[in-house]
């Protein structure tokens, strides 16, 4: 598909609506560099922000190992600054850059042998108004990106039909750490698609410490960014929370899961946990995390889910069919366990199309997915229309009943002239669009369980 913005307004009936969509253009990128000579012969220093990961072997000192840790860091922050900002890669001491120095430069002559970028080897970064770093000199090249507009979105008032609505969202952030939210073009794009989307709760997934979400909650509480700053209405007041433990594997890591809220709209956290399992037993590669929260008279679950990647050549299929087919006996035990409360979003990165038949057994309970099979989630710079539709929010026949028939698959805005993609930069925040789903919160058609605590369910029988 081609969409941009895959929405539907809650004016059509629920699930019985095709999405809308504009075309947005792909941002300009810097071209990589390679290594040069100098005139006299001698190689040119190597400089950071464009070299390949081939290139920074080159430079004697520099293994395999390092040259991809250097990459790392630079995919996850953005541009060195400073030849000395190499001594915030892991594995390197500020003796050994002292070293390197003379075979490095930052963008292309901006330091050089000797220079510290405050004004030995060229004239240094300037931190403009909005906390983004801008390069005073022309060392990323007549390519680099410009700034990236931000789409037009009509507002949302938080009244659906003379009714107050909330809007619930499932985003994965894509191996997000500390060091990425760090970047300010991630921070910018992920805190402005929230205030302009409207979205007031987010579940989100691959945080890959406890940090990152709370560096971003900080964001938008006392911005630091001129644009987060300049919202021109009511920033709200942010509180997260992330999973006390990993929720399981995340490539070479452990990944965690959290929720994103704004209390100023009436929403309310009454308890979180994740998904217990018993010894020996593993019913998940990544544990559901769960949310009961309420927004005004709305009380709900939140089952934040990111199920198993297929692998390659789909070798993981049958251990994420596994998965899902585990997920009604969570619900079960979840209803169990709440005595009462039948309202349950289950949402996240599900990797696989809503319209599989591994699903037949949550749709035989009444669950029921907004985003359509053939609206897809994910996003890159050389596809923005994207190809595979993962991320999903299935409701209970309970929820069903609050649902406006509002959803969103969001594409416009995701990316930023301060973000990697590969060897270049105007890359996208994630490579999953964040997806909404749109309730009112007026009424509540169960009844208030005795026990709010969501602690302490467990999966039991047989394992994966």
């Amino acid at each position: 598909m081609g969409d941009t913005l895959s929405c539907v307004e809650p004016s059509n009936p629920p699930f019985q609506n095709t999405p809308q969509s504009d075309v947005s253009s792909r941002p300009p990128s810097v071209n990589s560099a390679d290594v040069v000579e100098s005139v006299d012969g001698s190689a040119s220093p190597v400089d950071l922000n464009a070299a390949s990961e081939a290139q920074l072997t080159t430079i004697k000192g520099i293994g395999t190992k390092t040259a991809a840790n250097i990459v790392a860091y630079r995919t996850a922050n953005g541009p060195f600054q400073t030849v000395d900002d190499l001594a915030k890669v892991k594995g390197i001491s500020a003796a050994f850059v002292d070293r390197l120095r003379p075979s490095l430069t930052v963008g292309g002559g901006g330091e050089g042998a000797g220079g510290t970028g405050d004004g030995g080897g060229g004239p240094p970064a300037v931190i403009a108004p909005d906390g983004l770093c801008y390069p005073t000199c022309p060392c990323l090249g007549p390519d680099f990106p410009a700034p990236i507009p931000r789409p037009q979105v009509e507002s949302f008032s938080g009244v659906v039909r003379g009714r107050p609505a909330v809007r619930v969202a499932s985003w994965n952030l894509q191996c997000c750490s500390a060091d990425k939210m760090d970047n300010n073009g991630v921070r910018e794009v992920v805190c402005l698609t929230l205030l302009e989307q409207g979205i007031k709760l987010l579940a989100v997934q691959e945080l890959a410490d406890k940090v990152a979400l709370q560096k971003l909650c900080a964001e938008l509480n006392a911005p630091s960014l001129r644009s987060v700053r300049d919202w021109p209405r009511p920033q709200g007041d942010w509180r997260c929370v992330v999973s006390e433990n990993p929720t399981g594997p995340m490539y070479q890591s452990m990944e965690y899961a959290g929720f994103l809220w704004d209390a100023s709209s009436g929403l309310e956290l009454l308890s979180e946990g994740l998904v217990g399992k018993k010894k020996g037993s593993k019913h998940f590669a990544r544990y559901p995390y769960l949310g009961y929260f309420k927004a005004g008279r709305f009380d709900f679950t939140l089952v934040n889910v990111h199920l198993k990647a297929t692998g390659l050549g789909n070798a993981e299929l049958e251990k994420l069919q596994l998965e899902i087919m585990k997920l009604p006996q969570l619900l079960d035990l979840l209803e169990e366990h709440l005595s009462g409360e039948k309202d349950t979003l289950l949402l996240g990165d599900f990797n696989l199309t809503p319209d599989a038949s591994d699903f037949d057994a949550l749709r035989s309970q009444g669950f029921k997915s907004c985003v359509p099979a053939d609206v897809f989630t994910n996003i890159s710079i050389k596809n923005l229309s994207g190809s595979k539709s993962y991320d999903n929010v299935w409701l209970s026949p309970a929820a069903q009943g609050l649902y406006t028939g509002g959803w969103c698959v969001v594409r416009q805005g995701l990316s930023h002239h301060l973000i990697p993609d590969g060897w270049t930069w105007g890359g996208v925040a994630s490579d999953h669009c964040p997806v909404w789903a749109e309730f009112h919160s007026d009424r509540d058609h169960d009844s208030q369980p005795e026990n709010a605590d969501v602690r302490g369910i467990a999966m039991l029988g047989r394992e994966m």
